[in-house]
């Protein structure tokens, strides 16, 4: 068990095989331009809409105070993710000759892998929440009322993981993983630009890089699922659980945290406060990592 834990899949990895058709470096990089330039412009026109639909400024929506809390935000703010699909299925088509379904890899697998990854995630992050902290937690929203959001906060939350997998991992780790062999390409530059990609110093403080950090540790996690098991099916599992657990469950006060149950009696900009619970995140991600891995792999050896 332990040789076939470090060993590489026996299968092709089938998201790979797609993204050999077209995998030219320029064809990457002019990818991932398009991409950026419609998630921007995406952004834009959803909080137009949003602003007329909901009967404010758009300035009041494009630039809430990243401080303040409250479910209609929360919402507003995962629902723009839907925006960072176009570009991955677009330029897939366009640029790289492979059908847009190709990014989340073969999806009866993907199914199976994403469940596996959400079961073995909420078993280690109970255990974890054994771990006793200083803190007492902060009663944020009525049962009745966060019960009533969670359906449509679940489906959101799908959304912007499931959208950030397709863009990282989907695409540019496949792409650059046909293209170069070497894993500091297509593992490290992606997790490196997803990490970059949650960089917000007026919001986390000096505790801003640490979460940086965080999040480029989960990339790299997320990277050796994605490429071990062929499919984004185990990264999104794992993000999505994650994330359910820090925007639904215990959240700090902030843009992010309207829909939580629970609020830390902390700001997210304390940084005496935040870095030292950001490591224990980054130990606890490990270990969750390691733990979906090794379940993946009693799964495929239980099914020969």
């Amino acid at each position: 068990m332990l040789r076939g834990f470090f060993a590489p899949q026996n299968q092709p990895n089938l998201m790979v095989e797609a993204a050999r058709a077209q995998p030219a470096l320029w064809r990457v990089i002019v990818g991932m331009v398009i991409c950026l330039l419609t998630y921007v412009l995406g952004l834009l026109a959803y909080f137009y809409a949003m602003s007329h639909l909901i009967g404010t400024k758009f300035e009041a929506v494009w630039t809430a105070d990243p401080q303040t809390s409250g479910p209609s935000l929360t919402l507003i703010l995962l629902g723009s993710f839907v925006t960072m699909l176009v570009g991955p299925f677009f330029v897939a088509w366009l640029l790289h000759d492979r059908s847009p379904w190709s990014l989340f890899g073969p999806l009866r697998q993907m199914h199976r892998q994403f469940w596996v990854a959400v079961a073995v995630f909420s078993a280690l992050a109970t255990l974890s929440a054994l771990i006793p902290t200083d803190f007492a937690l902060v009663r944020s929203l009525g049962l009745n009322q966060w019960l009533l959001l969670l359906p449509l906060a679940l489906g959101l939350i799908a959304i912007q993981t499931g959208a950030e997998e397709l863009l990282f991992r989907g695409y540019i780790q496949s792409q650059l993983a046909a293209r170069f062999k070497s894993p500091i390409i297509w593992a490290v530059l992606p997790s490196v630009l997803f990490g970059l990609a949650h960089f917000a110093p007026e919001e986390h403080g000096g505790a801003a890089w640490y979460l940086v950090l965080a999040t480029g540790v989960f990339g790299l996690c997320a990277a050796d699922l994605t490429h071990r098991f062929g499919t984004i099916g185990p990264a999104w599992g794992f993000h999505f659980a994650n994330n359910v657990m820090a925007m639904l469950a215990v959240s700090l006060p902030g843009a992010l945290g309207g829909l939580a149950l629970y609020h830390l009696p902390i700001a997210a900009n304390d940084a005496e406060a935040m870095v030292p619970l950001i490591l224990r995140d980054i130990a606890v991600t490990i270990v969750i990592w390691l733990g979906i891995r090794f379940v993946l792999i009693w799964r495929e050896n239980a099914h020969r």
